[in-house]
């Protein structure tokens, strides 16, 4: 006779009853999707950090969990949520500052944007990474929401939609908009770039 697999929600039951420690179960079974929506999302050195956050956030809001939809969605929403309060605060702290140039916030150069990806210079793909990285961090914070869903999770309108709580109509205007708003960063840049010596 095999033996069946405990489901995410009668492990959420447990938890609700008093079990607490059956919540690692839980972590252990979608640590991995949790760090993959939040390396999408964060800048690499703050993914554990916003990543621990997120089950946090999870555990202390277990009690509103309704098993409606499936456990990994309600979780997938709550790091994603969890993402937008980084860069909420990150834009917070650089209001408060003047908007500082830490280091590693100057403008870096584009030569690597044009590179062929199929050059398979490790280096110059890194380099282009970092490039997209800086213009993706200057977008405004639903920009960056809705492309990193739409192109980086590749959710369809209507999935971006209920994620967001936006209409599917607002969701194709506002990734146009991202997109163009992204190209006109990385056009600026290059400019600027070839006006360096």
């Amino acid at each position: 006779m095999q033996h069946e697999e405990v489901t995410d929600e009668a492990i959420v039951q447990r938890v609700q009853a008093g079990d607490t420690g059956a919540f690692e179960t839980l972590i252990s079974r979608h640590r991995e999707s949790v760090f993959r929506i939040v390396e999408r999302h964060v800048p690499r050195d703050r993914v554990a950090e916003i990543a621990h956050e997120a089950f946090v956030s999870a555990y202390l809001s277990l009690r509103s969990f309704r098993p409606t939809h499936p456990f990994e969605h309600w979780l997938a929403r709550i790091a994603r949520r969890c993402c937008c309060d980084f860069w909420r605060e990150r834009g917070r702290e650089r209001d408060l500052q003047g908007e500082p140039r830490a280091a590693g916030d100057e403008r870096p150069r584009t030569a690597a944007l044009e590179i062929d990806p199929r050059a398979g210079s490790e280096a110059k793909q890194r380099e282009a990474r970092e490039i997209l990285e800086w213009a993706f961090a200057r977008l405004p914070l639903d920009d960056r929401l809705v492309l990193a869903l739409v192109y980086f999770e590749e959710l369809s309108v209507k999935e971006c939609a209920q994620v967001l709580d936006w209409g599917e109509s607002k969701v194709k205007v506002r990734a146009h908009r991202a997109r163009e708003r992204l190209r006109r960063l990385l056009a600026s840049l290059a400019a600027e770039d070839g006006k360096r010596p």
